[in-house]
């Protein structure tokens, strides 16, 4: 009938035509749909609608104007960061008067401010000619650690992501300038050396990315069945997203630590950074912009920050042994922060659909964090917590605090982070102040907003009571009166009986250098492929590892964890430190436990011991601890 229609119209149409010389265009389409009225299957409504086609049009219009927006940010990201890099190539290559003429007396590389630091050109030569050997043990390096890395940090929507490219590039870090410690600003037994150096490279470190819908990533912690259906979906996208173009810029200090009569001379080499470098990168995925996987470039960032720089920012240095000893000595606080925690106000929502569940997690080193309890539904949470930090470097680190949103079945969300120079606190002085909230990866903190404040609705901001206490050592007067019962103690009755607590205490680092001889789980539960890692629990604490590859139930672990005790914990007797040793891989299954005494560990100061696991048929794990008090008392013999 709808065929029949047509020539009926044309009928029509053609007798119009005849009649009157031609008619409109809309009296043949009034006809038509007037045939088509009467049909026993209309097609077309008679009235027509131009709503949802103007939803589709504006729709079209939204996506397209998102797409342009993004295109042009990426733009201008990459001019940016394009001319960033050209100017610290060219500025590399100017004398002490261009750079003056060029940066005035601000920002002037340190081979000019301070005439202890030499501008070094004939090291850029060297490094020219290492460079091809140095990245190819930092690419092999980086092959081992990576995946492991990449697993435990990555986010919900990443449901597996791999390696799949680590190139370093033709380009070699630039030293731009060196100094020397001498004997008065150093240990008898050690020599420092520091380097400004710039990296403009033309690095390429691919990855492949599985996402996953959020939804899917929640239905496999709540179904079971989900598990098989969210691996089918995730093995259909598969996207290729690459970190390119990494620009680095800092400080490094080499320390030749403990030196001998022995050839090379010195026992290692401590390598670390004495601030965090500035670090800049371009992103994407499928060759384009990295905005069709949002989220990505946020977390790259976070990994780079928290994961490959912050573990070797002083006092942290990672040790290439010349000699065999045991691990490198702890090294002695100087300072002690106390934090109180009070409040935050303004926090945003993360969820659409509850408020958020807000947290505090602050950090001087990143091996020692501490959090605060989490607030159900708030957005003004009160904490009323306080913490105690050590601090190794007053002048080069900081305090971190991150802001985090409680996710149940969710990795949890950073909301923002606030980061104070200890160098800017007054020495035994409360600093009570309120800091606004930068959120992540925002290159430029927010302007100061005079007298807004916390009054502004979009400002989100935490309020913490700081006082630095610098660790007194033992005086002459002291040493005096020591004895073997009562070794020598600085005066502490200036202080509050807190921090007095604190200070009598001390730092428990455990390594957990290896993992041999493993039973294996079922092939059920995923043992064709073994990844372990160590749970340690100790007063009250609980850490653990990276996972590492086991291979025929051997396993190099060689990670060290830290724990602080306060006086109280640390003279307590009795205490037990556990450890868990855990197959990782598809489903987390026990290995075996082993329980260390810390008596033992404390009265020997330096312990060693290969154990047998515990509750399984086999299975060893060497462990290696050492008790550092944080007060320095005189050794008397």
């Amino acid at each position: 009938m709808i065929c029949s229609a047509y020539p009926a119209a044309e009928a029509q149409s053609g007798g119009n035509q005849a009649a009157g010389g031609g008619a409109p265009a809309a009296a043949v389409v009034r006809a038509v749909l007037q045939e088509l009225g009467h049909c026993s299957s209309p097609a077309v409504p008679q009235s027509w609608r131009p709503g949802g086609f103007l939803l589709g049009c504006l729709f079209t219009g939204l996506v397209a104007a998102f797409i342009y927006v993004r295109y042009q940010f990426s733009i201008r990201r990459f001019s940016r960061r394009h001319q960033q890099r050209e100017a610290v190539q060219q500025l590399s290559q100017m004398d002490a008067q261009e750079l003056r003429q060029v940066l005035g007396e601000l920002n002037l590389p340190s081979w000019v401010q301070y005439p202890d630091f030499e501008r070094v050109q004939w090291l850029d030569s060297i490094m020219k000619q290492l460079w091809p050997f140095a990245a190819q043990y930092v690419t092999s390096l980086a092959q081992e650690t990576l995946p492991a890395l990449l697993d435990e940090s990555k986010p919900s929507w990443i449901r597996d992501v791999k390696l799949h490219r680590f190139d370093l590039g033709p380009v070699h870090p630039e030293p731009l300038s060196v100094k020397v410690y001498d004997e008065a600003e150093s240990r008898t037994d050690e020599i420092i050396i520091e380097f400004d150096f710039v990296w403009a490279g033309q690095q390429e470190i691919s990855f492949i990315v599985k996402p996953v819908p959020r939804a899917a990533a929640h239905a496999v912690t709540r179904l079971p069945v989900a598990q098989q259906l969210v691996d089918v979906l995730s093995n259909l996208v598969v996207i290729k997203a690459a970190c390119e173009r990494v620009t680095l810029n800092g400080r490094l200090r080499l320390t030749l630590r403990p030196l001998s009569r022995q050839l090379p001379l010195f026992g290692a080499v401590q390598v670390s950074f004495t601030e965090m470098p500035r670090f800049s990168f371009d992103m994407s995925a499928l060759g384009g912009d990295v905005s069709i996987l949002p989220g990505l470039e946020n977390w790259m960032h976070g990994l780079v920050r928290d994961s490959l720089l912050q573990p070797f920012v002083l006092p942290e240095k990672y040790v290439i042994p010349f000699q065999e000893a045991n691990s490198p000595e702890f090294e002695r606080p100087r300072a002690l922060l106390q934090v109180q925690v009070v409040e935050a106000k303004h926090v945003p929502r993360m969820d659409l659909l509850s408020r958020s569940d807000p947290y505090l997690e602050l950090f001087v080193r990143s091996k020692n964090k501490v959090k605060t309890q989490c607030i159900q539904h708030s957005s003004n949470p009160q904490w009323q917590e306080t913490f105690n930090l050590l601090v190794h470097y007053p002048e080069s680190q900081r305090l971190v605090a991150v802001l985090f949103d409680y996710d149940v079945f969710d990795r949890d969300d950073e909301i923002g982070r606030v980061e104070v120079p200890l160098r800017d606190l007054p020495r035994g002085q409360e600093v009570d102040e309120w800091y606004d909230v930068v959120p992540p990866h925002q290159e430029k903190p927010a302007a100061p907003r005079p007298h807004q404040g916390l009054l502004a609705s979009t400002a989100h901001a935490g309020q913490k009571a700081m006082t630095l206490h610098e660790i007194p050592e033992s005086t002459p007067e002291d040493s005096a009166h020591a004895t073997p019962r009562n070794p020598a103690a600085p005066d502490l009755g200036r202080l509050s009986s807190s921090v007095r607590t604190a200070l009598e205490g001390g730092v428990l680092c455990l390594r957990i250098v290896r993992i041999e001889t493993l039973v294996g789980k079922s092939w059920l539960l995923g043992g064709w492929k073994s990844r372990v890692k160590a749970h340690v629990s100790f007063a009250g604490q609980e850490k653990q590892t990276l996972s590492v590859k086991a291979s025929g139930g051997q396993a190099a672990v060689d990670q060290e964890l830290e724990f602080v005790l306060d006086g109280h914990n640390a003279s307590q007797r009795g205490r037990v430190l556990g450890v868990t040793v855990v197959d990782t891989h598809w489903r987390n299954v026990a290995q075996g436990r082993v329980s260390v005494e810390f008596d033992k560990i404390r009265d020997a100061r330096l312990w060693r011991a290969t154990l047998d696991l515990q509750e399984v048929k086999q299975g060893r794990i060497t462990l290696e601890a050492q008790w550092t008090p944080l007060l320095a008392t005189a050794e008397v013999t």
